[in-house]
């Protein structure tokens, strides 16, 4: 009888170890949580180490330390504005990312990969998933992206799909055409709409393969846009209208927005989000 339950015991006990052991393998493999160590690097002999937390996107990372990476998708790879230098071998180019580099990049990146010939390979951050120490390259014009914020001025709707938002920045503000800038969405409006929809984001997300990307207090959502304007006291903005229609209730069939792609239904849908001339938004850039 004692022998019994001794072999029970143990057979619990190892039972117990071997699962444990799984998980340290799964969270050691994923990262998630983990903390980890991301070198930055820049002209003029600029280098900043930062303490992260591991298991999500490279591009969501930089974001939510300060460095607002240009990405007009919002980070499902396929505007190609996201690419940075990689110092660390994070892997091959995703099938989704493949077809953004050009023949003479993706040689380069195998002769890295493979030899570790070079000093380094571009990948799209939206594609590269933090899982260990890693060291990147970020040009100057990245480190120097500062926040500011502007009133919206005039809205006009060019065609069925596209709008010309008109901003007036309330501080200076030095760009040139062409650059981009990151708008914001405020936090309260993305904290409704995630108490509102987070369960049918989270399954749309689990359906299509995305990446869900929940509510973190203090943790900002940005997009991209590209400056269509010559004067620096307006900055003009041409968007797109949302491949998700927010007009279409979610329980009526409509997919509620994802992540950043909330961003540009908040400025476009004007009967929804209500952006009207001397609305004020945040943004960052260029």
């Amino acid at each position: 009888m004692t022998t019994s339950i001794i072999l029970s015991i143990a057979f619990i006990i190892i039972i117990m170890l071997a699962m444990a052991g799984l998980s340290e393998l799964t969270y050691q493999f994923f990262g998630k949580g983990k903390k980890l160590k991301l070198g930055i690097h820049s002209d003029d002999d600029f280098e900043k180490m930062l303490t992260i937390e591991g298991g999500d996107k490279l591009l969501n990372t930089l974001q939510n330390k300060g460095y607002h990476v240009p990405s007009g998708c919002g980070g499902n790879a396929t505007c190609g504005q996201c690419k940075i230098k990689l110092y660390t071998n994070m892997g091959p180019y995703s099938p989704t990312e493949t077809p953004l580099f050009d023949r003479k990049s993706r040689e380069e990146t195998r002769k890295f990969l493979e030899k570790g010939i070079g000093d380094g390979y571009t990948r799209l951050s939206c594609q590269v998933r933090v899982d260990k120490d890693m060291d990147i390259f970020l040009p100057k014009s990245t480190l120097q992206v500062k926040k500011y914020s502007a009133r919206v001025i005039r809205k006009s709707q060019l065609t069925s799909d596209k709008c010309e938002i008109s901003l007036r920045p309330l501080q200076k503000f030095n760009f040139k055409p062409g650059q981009y800038i990151q708008i914001g969405l405020p936090e309260d409006y993305v904290e409704q709409h995630y108490k509102k929809h987070g369960e049918q984001i989270n399954c749309f997300c689990k359906e299509t393969g995305k990446d869900y990307i929940p509510f973190t207090p203090g943790i900002d959502l940005y997009r991209a846009y590209s400056i269509a304007t010559i004067r620096n006291d307006i900055i003009k903005l041409i968007t797109r209208t949302a491949p998700i229609n927010p007009r279409v209730p979610v329980e009526k069939g409509g997919v509620p927005c994802l992540g950043p792609n909330c961003t540009q239904e908040y400025l476009q849908e004007k009967s929804i989000w209500n952006l009207w001339a001397g609305e004020k938004v945040r943004f960052t850039g260029p």
